[in-house]
């Protein structure tokens, strides 16, 4: 059994062994809390005891420059940065109450178990997936030109 976001595999070397599960919530942004309209910043991930566990961001300044100039984001991410620079991590519990405590415009989705055989690997996985700005594809034509120059860019987040 495979990982569709990463191709990991759920299972070790030798094929007995489950790899170890842990959970990730992606860290939302809303400009306005009455809409619900949020934008991707973060993905975090722990597991059940604080052993495994990491957060892969976007740059805050590619999301909003304002929300740049705020900082509420850059000192959420900087103080998980550092909590999960620690030896105890934080735990399931930890991200469930972090997840009380962020309801209004910065929040944390409900986390969702995914399997982890290499933390980087799934970290960059997560983050592709969920966090990362995606590239778009844009035709310029000139006037009077009948075929167009295709430029892909990075898309705003």
């Amino acid at each position: 059994m495979t990982c569709h976001l990463c191709g990991a595999g759920a299972f070790s070397a030798e094929g007995i062994e489950p790899a170890p599960q842990a959970f990730f919530s992606v860290l939302r942004w809303r400009s306005d809390p009455t809409r619900d309209e949020a934008r991707n910043v973060a993905v975090v991930l722990v597991n059940e005891d604080g052993t495994v566990g990491g957060i892969r961001a976007a740059p805050i300044s590619g999301v909003s420059k304002k929300l740049h100039e705020q900082g509420l984001v850059d000192a959420t991410i900087v103080q998980l940065e550092k909590r999960f620079e620690q030896r105890q991590k934080p735990r399931l519990q930890d991200l469930e109450e972090m997840r009380s405590q962020l309801q209004r415009s910065l929040y944390l989705t409900e986390p969702r178990p995914v399997a982890v055989s290499d933390l980087d690997v799934t970290l960059g996985a997560l983050y592709r997936a969920y966090v990362a700005p995606r590239a778009s594809v844009v035709l310029h034509r000139s006037e009077g030109e009948p075929d167009g120059e295709l430029v892909v860019r990075d898309a705003p987040l």
